[in-house]
C-alpha cells in the first residue's frame, strides 16, 4: 500500500507536465483538450479491464508493478519528444497499462486487512495515493521554478 506514495509523486503531476509540453510545443487549447479526452477515453475501458483481471488473477502485485511501470516508460518516452502527436500518443496510451493498480490496490486492501478494518485501510490508501500526488505537484513546481522543463521528467522518473 506504501508504494503508493511515491508512485503518485511520479503519476500525479503528468497530465499537466502534458498540457505545457504540448503548449511549448507550439500546441494551444485543442491539442491540450485532445490530449486530456483521449487519455479519459482510453482510461474508461482500460480500468474496465483491469478492474476484471485483477478479480480473475491471483497476481494482484504484479499488475500494480506493471502499472508503475508503464508510467516510468511514459515519463522515459516524453522526455526529449519533439511533436506535438507524439505527446497527444504517449498520454493517450498511458492508461492502457497504468490503471492496472486501481482494482488490485482496493483487493489488495481487502485482502490484507481485516473486513471492520477496511474503512480505514481505504482510508490510508487514499491519503497515501493524494499526498503522493500533493508531493508530485511540489516537486514539479519546485523543479520548474529552477531548471527547464525538460528536466522534471527525470526527477519524476525517479519517484516511479
Amino acid at each position: 500500500m506504501y508504494v503508493a506514495l511515491p508512485a503518485n509523486i511520479a503519476s500525479g503531476p503528468v497530465a499537466t507536465i502534458v498540457a505545457l509540453y504540448i503548449l511549448r510545443l507550439g500546441g494551444g487549447v485543442v491539442e491540450v483538450a485532445l490530449a486530456i479526452m483521449l487519455n479519459a477515453l482510453v482510461a474508461i475501458p482500460a480500468t474496465m479491464f483491469w478492474g476484471k483481471m485483477a478479480d480473475t488473477m491471483n497476481k494482484r502485485k504484479d499488475l500494480i508493478l506493471l502499472s508503475y511501470i508503464s508510467v516510468s516508460v511514459a515519463l522515459l518516452a516524453l522526455f526529449g519528444v519533439k511533436s506535438i502527436a507524439s505527446v497527444i500518443l504517449i498520454f493517450a496510451a498511458l492508461p492502457l497499462l497504468a490503471n492496472a493498480s486501481t482494482a488490485a490496490l482496493s483487493l489488495l486492501v481487502m485482502e490484507t486487512t481485516p473486513k471492520p478494518k477496511w474503512e480505514s485501510g481505504f482510508t490510508k490508501l487514499q491519503l497515501l495515493s493524494t499526498l503522493g500526488s500533493t508531493l508530485g505537484y511540489v516537486v514539479a513546481y519546485s523543479a520548474t521554478a529552477f531548471l527547464p522543463l525538460d528536466y522534471l521528467l527525470p526527477i519524476l522518473f525517479i519517484f516511479s
